[in-house]
């Protein structure tokens, strides 16, 4: 059975990496209030690097080239905010898991590359509509395949379309979204071991062909 894994929050620290984000950019000469009122250009719905970095250049008169280069080091010290114990999950052998995340697609796919994960998954699909549109290019609408996510809402969108699914809600001691109570969630998990230890008990289950 495949599986699709969310990116922020499940595989990785996101609550950390933005708080470094702020760090960093503060120490480059950001004020907070201006990271603040730059991070998401008003009218966007998902979050750029790029538009954040220029909206912060503009504002503070700190060189866009000097807040470019705090972002290329922070980029390349990505593959310290993944998970150890989602690492561990993905590098299994036999294990059919592609990435599907919420965001802009400069930023999360740049998140991907620069913290290694990319080498251990099946595919990488970023979307910045409901997951449920973007599986319905991927799946039957009958197949039954395991969704893990931290966020209720699309928890129940893809429950909805995809009645099958085997829906796993993430809620990590880390995360920033553990007040969320999804009402269609099948498991709950607050650790790799606890999606391998679900998906070990629905791989032997004789209805699923893999």
């Amino acid at each position: 059975m495949r599986a699709f894994f969310d990116l922020d929050d499940v595989i990785l620290n996101t609550r950390d990496l933005l708080r470094d984000l702020e760090r960093v950019f503060e120490e480059a000469g950001i004020p907070l209030e201006v990271f603040a009122g730059c991070y998401r250009k008003k009218g966007a719905s998902v979050y750029s690097l790029a538009a954040h970095t220029s909206c912060m250049a503009e504002q503070s008169g700190v060189p866009t080239e000097r807040l470019e280069k705090v972002a290329r080091k922070l980029l390349a010290r990505m593959h310290e905010y993944v998970f150890p114990d989602m690492l561990a999950l993905l590098s299994e052998k036999g294990r059919e898991i592609a990435i599907l995340s919420f965001g802009g697609s400069e930023f999360q796919n740049a998140k991907v590359l620069h913290s290694g994960i990319g080498r251990h998954v099946a595919g990488v699909y970023v979307t910045e509509g409901a997951k449920d549109a973007t599986l319905a290019k991927i799946c039957a609408p009958e197949e039954a395949f395991i969704f893990v996510d931290d966020r209720s809402h699309h928890i129940e969108t893809v429950k909805a379309a995809f009645p099958n699914a085997i829906a796993i809600f993430m809620q990590r001691p880390e995360g920033r979204y553990n007040d969320e109570v999804p009402r269609t969630a099948d498991h709950r998990a607050a650790h790799g071991k606890d999606i391998a230890r679900i998906m070990d008990d629905l791989r032997g289950d004789p209805s699923d062909p893999h």
